[in-house]
């Protein structure tokens, strides 16, 4: 039995492979050049001053840290802490709304322990570990949301409230 394979034939083998691999590309590249946002929260910071000026070193802070490590741009609309039931603690500093394009050094938000202790000591009574459920969220202009991973170890303001 002999098979006959024709000019046509491996055409069409190489039409299909060819377009198999354009749409495999496309979908990677749609994929790729979507804007990312990577936002990280950290408690019990201290402050410096670098040169001499006035030193505080008493008082603990948080960091909230929001990163594109995606290849668009994108515009950051608010920045706040996200509270569990709920509620929203938003950074005045935050409020501004800035651009972050891909390679732009990182955003940095801070919020004093002792402010969080006046919004929420009470409640932090109710519920000792309320804690382990704020997180950082940021929006931007499109209305998407973007959160910060669950922290794990107890912050100093929450063990002065125990």
């Amino acid at each position: 039995m002999m098979i006959n394979i024709t000019i046509t034939d491996i055409n069409a083998v190489l039409g299909i492979l060819f377009g198999l691999s354009g749409l495999t590309l496309a979908i990677i590249n749609y994929h790729r050049d979507n804007p990312k946002i990577v936002v990280d929260l950290s408690w019990d910071m201290r402050m410096i001053e670098v040169g001499g000026g006035p030193q505080n070193t008493d008082k603990l802070h948080g960091v909230i840290t929001v990163t594109n490590i995606g290849r668009r741009p994108i515009y950051i609309s608010h920045v706040s802490l996200k509270l569990p039931s709920k509620g929203y603690l938003l950074l005045i500093e935050g409020v501004s709304g800035q651009k972050l394009t891909e390679g732009d050094t990182p955003r940095t938000f801070t919020v004093s322990h002792d402010q969080i202790i006046q919004k929420i000591g009470g409640r932090l009574q109710k519920q000792p570990n309320m804690w382990r459920l704020i997180r950082a969220q940021v929006s931007d202009s499109a209305g998407k949301v973007y959160l910060s991973k669950k922290i794990k170890n107890c912050p100093d303001w929450a063990k002065i409230q125990k």
